[in-house]
């Protein structure tokens, strides 16, 4: 059951640096728009420390087996879906374009 904790922990962390990267890409794409484009590297920022402070969480955890029972269940169809999300935007070539409406869609 514990290394169900590592598991989730790691696969947190795992979304959190492919969000980083879609923050820190889109800042890029929109370097002419300074406000927006720092405004996205900090969110760029703050995914990567989310990702650094799971890391030392697992670090810190010396002995799996004596923590106490994991809160926090995600399922495979969460996890699947979540990280079909993901893929989509980062697969479409077209994720940094404005488009009307597309926040509400989500």
């Amino acid at each position: 059951m514990s290394m169900n904790i590592v598991k989730t922990i790691n696969w947190i962390r795992s979304i959190e640096l492919l969000a980083s990267n879609v923050y820190r890409e889109a800042s890029e794409r929109f370097i002419a728009d300074q406000e927006l484009s720092s405004f996205l590297s900090r969110l760029s920022q703050d995914e990567s420390w989310h990702a650094f402070l799971l890391g030392q969480a697992l670090e810190s955890i010396q002995e799996p087996e004596s923590l106490p029972k994991f809160g926090i269940k995600i399922d495979s169809n969460t996890k699947d879906e979540i990280e079909e999300a993901i893929q989509k935007l980062t697969a479409s070539g077209d994720i940094f374009k404005p488009r009307r409406g597309f926040v509400q869609r989500i």
